[in-house]
């Protein structure tokens, strides 16, 4: 007889719907094992529905190796014979062009960067994406918050409207503690999973078994007041530098951690970063009706089951130079 999987989500544990469903996935290879075979279960309902998606996600990615690659032998042709050295300039590249400039020098076929690709797509914008909904979600139920953050932004900025760079992002220190505290209560990846391949002593005497699958559910580990002191409350100084002394490394891993963390989360923090302070400098953020909070759904990514519904209205008070 298998053994039946359930969880009840509630508006507090939303995240248990994605252990629910990594536990029912597992149960179900136990009990119907054909569906480990992939000339079986491509001829089922979700195996179809699961190529439709991956051929249209392929084929996008084709379509943006083959115009990259297309952009740097245009570049080629018209580029003057003196490189950086000569210049004394160091030129950065995009991940994307060190991979086909990789590929280029060993003769690797079109569709050997396609996984790279599909990788920045999936978690360099699907999660962004999601996580940015949470943030303005979060400043829209928290009116004081929103105030400072559009101070801070004024201040950096003032009245210019010119390009954003590096060092201006840097000055949003305020900006960057909303969008961890964000991270906390809504983490784009709600749990991640690893194999355990030696064995691993943890407290208590125990030891967890090498080949173990180990699910981390990062959801509930950024709730945990040992740590986080009433952690349904979104307060941004929580990531203050004398409030961050002392607190366990991995208490707070929105990004995982270790060797196989996030490799773009530096770039998906300038995005945010970037996007929320264009937001907030030009509207203001409101809740659509008093009490209102998006019902949050695990997955692969965390989301809202019908969206973050949000009023907004554009903001009054002109942001004059500091």
């Amino acid at each position: 007889m298998g053994t039946k999987v359930n969880a009840q989500q509630d508006s507090k544990s939303p995240y248990v719907s994605a252990v629910s469903d990594a536990l029912l996935s597992v149960h179900m290879r136990s009990v119907q094992p054909w569906l480990d075979n992939d000339w079986m279960y491509n001829r089922t309902k979700g195996g179809k529905t699961l190529n439709a998606a991956l051929k249209v996600l392929h084929e996008y990615s084709r379509e943006v190796i083959e115009s990259r690659r297309q952009e740097r032998q245009e570049r080629r042709k018209g580029s003057v014979s003196i490189s950086d050295k000569d210049l004394g300039l160091k030129r950065r590249e995009a991940f994307l062009d060190l991979l086909l400039e990789a590929s280029d020098s060993a003769g690797a076929a079109l569709s050997d960067s396609d996984e790279e690709v599909d990788t920045f797509m999936f978690g360099g914008h699907d999660t962004t994406a999601a996580a940015m909904s949470f943030i303005f979600y979060n400043l829209a139920a928290n009116p004081e918050v929103q105030a400072r953050l559009a101070e801070e932004v004024a201040e950096v900025f003032g009245a210019s409207d010119g390009a954003v760079t590096s060092q201006d992002l840097a000055q949003l220190k305020y900006t960057e503690r909303v969008i961890k505290e964000s991270l906390r209560l809504y983490p784009s990846v709600p749990l991640f999973a690893r194999r355990i391949d030696e064995e691993l002593p943890i407290t208590g005497g125990y030891v967890i078994p090498a080949g173990t699958g180990a699910l981390i559910a990062c959801y509930q580990m950024n709730r945990n007041p040992a740590f986080f002191p009433d952690p349904e409350k979104f307060d941004p100084d929580r990531f203050l530098p004398e409030n961050c002394t002392g607190r366990h490394p991995y208490a707070y891993v929105p990004f995982s951690a270790g060797p196989r963390n996030c490799i773009g989360q530096k770039f998906g923090m300038l995005q945010m970063k970037s996007t929320v302070a264009k937001v907030v400098r030009h509207c203001v953020l409101s809740l659509p009706r008093p009490g209102y909070k998006p019902v949050v759904t695990g997955r692969v990514i965390l989301r809202a089951e019908d969206g973050v519904q949000l009023k907004v209205s554009p903001r009054k008070m002109a942001i004059s130079p500091c």
